[in-house]
């Protein structure tokens, strides 16, 4: 028979290196991961707002070139505005 303060080879809690993790370790993991998280949100609020400035700004040109075009359709074929070159 064995004494019961020997503990065999194969035993998990008789291993010279810690198993699994820490509580501390735990929370600095998960602390790191809410920072991640939180700065992917940003910049995916940051995106849209990009995204709604954009549009907006198409529109804006849009508009713009089609008043443009319109101008230029009532032109007569034979205006100064339609000649190339600079008009400055």
């Amino acid at each position: 028979m064995r004494p019961n303060h020997i503990r065999p080879m194969d035993d998990p809690t008789n291993s010279p290196e810690p198993q699994g993790f820490s509580l501390l370790e735990l929370l600095i993991a998960l602390t790191i991961f809410a920072v991640g998280i939180l700065a992917v949100a940003a910049m995916q609020t940051a995106s849209m707002r990009g995204g709604a400035q954009s549009t907006a700004l198409t529109q804006a040109v849009r508009g713009i070139v089609q008043d443009k075009a319109e101008e230029l359709i009532g032109l007569p074929y034979d205006d100064s505005d339609l000649d190339s070159g600079g008009h400055g």
